[in-house]
């Protein structure tokens, strides 16, 4: 390790992290600087020595050449540690969920009643149907975190939708019978839709004796317009999950936000919206996935793009840097974009928005009256 320390952009994540994700794939963290196909967390975290090896030399190794700067930052300020301190876990599918920036490998729900849709939007992608519900290896993991707990310091939850998962709360019972959650801390992502668990209080049973726990909730607009897009979601249900939460006192909440396209020509509105509800404003982070959704397809229409780039300048000031830089969300949504990809685009937005209406009974131009230049092919 001699030598690191001195390092503008040295990154502790292949030391310090394991990440879980699709279908039980393990990598040093989420940005999967490489993929290994085992539920054997030790035996993972040899198959990245390479990368510590690179970083010990300070050297950035070749696979980490694309990684943003907040994930390195991020990973860097927790510290060198000469084992896994963080943990980052999906613990299956399963969600009561189907959101239009979402795959069948992180919603059952998807995959069992959206694929078609889904696999359109993604410019007909061929995803392979899981069948319900992936478990990814979780008594495996339960089995590591249980022998590892002293060197832990944080567990990251996520999905799917983790409050759904049963061993997920034999896990922190366990934790708390042990003693561990005075010493690690519980972060989890979660979609607003959980408050109890066979009886018990989600905020006041669980999250509340563990070490600074914290819970973000995803939210991509409001009213019917966030209903059409995170389908599944009850905005008086989500406010009642968050108010529960932040009234706690204990636990910390915060919203993880979407800029898509679906939002993009009503963000003042949505603030306001925040403003009106006193809601915390956390991360908004621009989709890139499916294309046909994100912000890129605007440039397909001229007058739309011009009215989403006036909307992101209206913005209060005072936000910006709460709500992720306006110059990086005004860079992305202004970056060129070929012109040969606009038919795919439209093509694929087209289509699998007429079969989201058909299935859900939904009605795209009465939500999105703004958008309905896009809403026909080219």
């Amino acid at each position: 390790m001699n030598g690191c320390s001195g390092m503008d952009d040295i990154c502790w994540a292949p030391w310090n992290t394991i990440y879980e994700g699709i279908q039980g794939k393990v990598s040093p963290c989420c940005q999967t600087p490489v993929l290994i196909e085992t539920d054997d967390y030790e035996k993972a975290y040899l198959g990245w020595e390479n990368l510590r090896q690179s970083f010990s030399k300070n050297i950035k190794p070749k696979e980490c050449k694309s990684c943003p700067s907040y994930v390195q930052q991020w990973h860097t300020n927790l510290g060198f540690k000469e084992s896994p301190i963080f943990l980052d876990l999906l613990f299956s599918n399963k969600c009561n969920f189907a959101c239009l920036g979402c795959k069948p490998m992180l919603s059952s729900t998807i995959d069992h009643l959206y694929i078609k849709p889904i696999s359109v939007a993604n410019e007909y992608s061929n995803f392979t149907n899981l069948k319900g519900k992936w478990n990814a290896g979780n008594k495996k993991k339960i089995e590591y975190i249980r022998k590892n707990a002293h060197n832990l310091e944080m567990i990251h939850l996520n999905g799917g939708e983790p409050f759904l998962q049963d061993d997920l709360y034999e896990l922190l019972e366990w934790m708390i019978k042990k003693g561990y959650n005075k010493k690690i801390k519980i972060w989890a992502h979660t979609n607003g839709s959980v408050l109890k668990y066979n009886g018990k209080d989600l905020v006041y049973d669980y999250l509340v004796h563990f070490r600074e726990p914290w819970v973000t909730i995803s939210l991509d607009g409001f009213g019917e317009r966030g209903e059409y897009v995170r389908w599944g979601l009850k905005e008086k249900k989500w406010l009642k999950v968050y108010n529960h939460i932040k009234e706690s006192r204990r636990v910390g909440v915060g919203v993880h936000s979407c800029y898509n396209v679906f939002n993009s020509l009503v963000l003042n509105d949505w603030y306001h919206w925040f403003k009106e509800h006193d809601i915390s404003l956390g991360g908004l982070w621009f989709w890139q996935e499916p294309e046909a959704y994100s912000v890129k397809i605007l440039h397909s229409e001229p007058e739309l793009l011009e009215k989403a780039k006036k909307e992101l300048l209206k913005l209060p000031k005072k936000i910006d840097r709460i709500w992720n830089q306006t110059t990086t969300l005004l860079n992305f949504l202004m970056e060129p974009v070929d012109k040969n990809r606009f038919k795919p685009m439209r093509d694929a937005f087209y289509d699998s928005i007429t079969m989201f209406d058909i299935m859900r009974d939904t009605d795209f131009l009465k939500t999105f009256p703004e958008l309905s230049k896009l809403y026909k092919k080219i």
